[in-house]
Formats: C-alpha cells, structure tokens, sequence
C-alpha cells in the first residue's frame, strides 16, 4: 500500500461515502461493477433486503 496524501484520501473517503448515498442508472452500475465502493453497496443493500424480508416472515 503505498502512502496517500490527507487530501487525497479524504478526496476518496468523500466519493466513497457518496456512492452509499445515491441510486444509480443502469449505465453507471455497469461502469462501477467492478469498483469497491460499489461491491460494498451492494453487499448493504442485500443485507437491508434480506433483514427487511426476515422481519416480515417472522411479523416483527
């Protein structure tokens, strides 16, 4: 890992934490597939669904 600068890698937090914020068109999710922050999204999304899904079954 080499060193970033603080304005760099608050520039890439910021973006980073921007991507978690909005919804996405369909070309801009085919341009991020392979993206970290999108991966991470992604993964948060499931876990709200299937939550969400799992406290519907059990009527919570």
């Amino acid at each position: 890992m080499r060193k970033i600068a603080k304005s760099e890698y608050k520039r890439r937090a910021r973006k980073a934490w921007e991507t978690t914020q909005k919804t996405y068109s369909r070309r801009e999710i085919s341009s991020m597939k392979s993206s970290a922050a999108y991966k991470a999204w992604q993964t948060k999304r499931i876990k709200k669904a299937v939550a969400e899904a799992v406290a519907k079954v059990t009527g919570r």
